[in-house]
């Protein structure tokens, strides 16, 4: 798992740590961003989300960071408002705990579990709820077979 911050789409974004505790990141308004309507755009708010849900993994699951490999499988997600300004987003697992998640991972060396992202405008109104469902297999117990069977089940 790499630092998703330094990654390129996170920077070519502007997206950091948030310098307010409730949020797990943020990121300033763009005009280059904007939708026709002149709100930010629709795809960036969904890839905003899908970082935060990626910065949950790493900041939650820091033992797993190198020998683990986290697919997103599925999203479910639904904008709220237009947003206009800064964005703040925020992750909680969904009816999970993290020591369930390490638990079931450590027993059968992979895992499926939900992350709930919530995007946020300056005025803390919610802009996106997503749904992440996540796919983490132990390094160690991949070969490109299993690799392509467990990430193409159902």
């Amino acid at each position: 798992m790499k630092d998703v911050l330094k990654m390129s789409v996170s920077k070519n974004f502007g997206i950091r740590n948030s310098s307010n505790p409730d949020y797990l990141i943020e990121r300033d308004f763009d005009p280059e961003q904007i939708n026709h309507l002149g709100y930010i755009h629709a795809s960036v708010i969904f890839s905003f989300a899908e970082i935060c849900s990626g910065c949950f993994l790493a900041k939650y699951f820091p033992e797993e960071k190198e020998t683990t490999l986290p697919l997103l499988r599925t999203i479910k997600g639904k904008y709220s408002t237009p947003a206009k300004g800064k964005l703040f987003a925020k992750a909680h697992l969904h009816n999970d705990s993290t020591s369930e998640v390490s638990f079931r991972l450590n027993m059968s060396d992979k895992v499926k579990f939900t992350i709930v992202t919530d995007v946020f405008d300056e005025n803390d109104k919610l802009v996106f709820r997503g749904h992440f469902d996540w796919f983490v297999r132990s390094k160690s117990a991949m070969t490109a077979k299993s690799f392509v069977k467990t990430s193409g089940d159902k």
